[in-house]
């Protein structure tokens, strides 16, 4: 009879050390997982930062953030570059990279200096949203401020 308890004990104990060590796999399998998609997270917000307003990743990265649609008075920028397109036809495909990835930055850091926000790239063009973000009064102001600072930069 003691023989016999003490074996349903031992097998307990083996059962007992079989579905903890299971667990464990099962818990190592998903710490791996949660750090694999934080790590797919941070290369994916890294990557939207490069086209997106801080404003924006901060909204939408807060858990009970987002944001809510409403009505708002925008003040939208085109901008392109004039003769591009035959300019391009006759250049090296790297220094036309070049050039507009300079062009772009310029013209990034004008809008962003009056409070503007790139939206969006299109070719040799660029549209930039002032007063979307956050209300702004002189929106419209800050928006010709920014094409006259646009001019110099392309002057320099």
């Amino acid at each position: 009879m003691t023989a016999l308890i003490l074996t349903a004990a031992g097998l307990g104990l083996v059962l007992l050390a079989g579905w903890l060590w299971r667990e464990r796999q099962h818990s190592r399998r998903l710490e791996l997982l949660v750090k694999d998609r934080s790590t797919r997270l941070e290369r994916l917000q890294s990557e939207f930062e490069r086209f997106a307003p801080p404003e924006v990743i901060e909204h939408l990265s807060d858990p009970g953030g987002g944001m809510a649609p409403a009505r708002r008075s925008v003040t939208v920028m085109f901008a392109d570059l004039r003769g591009f397109t035959s300019l391009s036809e006759n250049a090296d495909p790297a220094d036309t990279v070049g050039m507009l990835n300079g062009y772009f930055q310029r013209m990034t850091e004008a809008i962003d200096s009056h409070h503007g926000h790139v939206t969006q790239f299109i070719g040799d063009g660029l549209l930039a949203l002032f007063g979307a973000l956050e209300p702004n009064p002189w929106q419209a102001r800050d928006a010709v401020l920014a094409a006259l600072a646009m001019r110099d930069a392309l002057a320099d």
